[in-house]
């Protein structure tokens, strides 16, 4: 069982690489901002403004990510 989760890391490890290599700029942006209205939907929703905090510092990590990795790939 040990030799089957090894070869399963070793396949399915090298397509995420290539996923997140694929990601734009833009495509980051969309995600980030996409959570950002479903968030800010609950938000409304339920009435809790001060999570309205959380889900800003939520976005701003969001972003941070993708833009580290776009521009780890503009600079290979």
């Amino acid at each position: 069982m040990v030799k089957k989760s090894k070869s399963i890391r070793k396949t399915i490890a090298p397509m995420f690489r290539s996923l997140i290599s694929r990601v734009k700029e833009d495509t980051c942006e969309s995600i980030a901002d996409g959570i950002f209205l479903i968030g800010l939907a609950i938000v409304f929703y339920f009435g809790f403004w001060p999570w309205i905090l959380a889900l800003i510092g939520l976005y701003i990590i969001i972003k941070g990510i993708c833009n580290h990795f776009v521009k780890r790939k503009k600079k290979s």
